[in-house]
């Protein structure tokens, strides 16, 4: 009877064993899952904080590229208006300039003709 209880409680010791091995076991693993999982967490993270600033500096590269483009069609503007008002300022001086080379032939006809009726 004796050796009965005794492989009893050995068996049963045993068992106890297997079971906190086994739950040792597991307890390892779902530790190894954690980390594994913690470590995708963060990876995903940098990806997303990676692109999220890639995207940061492409729209600040296109807002650049916009302005510097807004700034050359004002400047196009600007120098546009500069050489339609020089045009504008030529033509006016060369009407001036014919007007009176105009009047000069007039006067001298005017002379001519006074001399002659005199």
């Amino acid at each position: 009877r004796e050796e009965e209880e005794f492989r009893e409680q050995r068996a049963r010791k045993e068992e106890e064993e297997a079971e906190a091995k086994e739950e040792r076991e597991r307890a390892e693993r779902l530790k190894e899952e954690e980390e594994r999982d913690k470590k995708e967490r963060a990876k995903i993270r940098e990806e997303q904080q990676k692109r999220a600033q890639e995207a940061k500096e492409k729209e600040e590269r296109l807002k650049a590229a916009k302005l510097e483009a807004q700034e050359e069609e004002e400047e196009e503007e600007r120098d546009g208006g500069r050489a339609a008002q020089e045009e504008s300022d030529s033509d006016a001086e060369k009407e001036k300039k014919d007007g009176e080379e105009g009047e000069k032939k007039a006067e001298e006809k005017e002379k001519e003709e006074k001399k002659e009726g005199e």
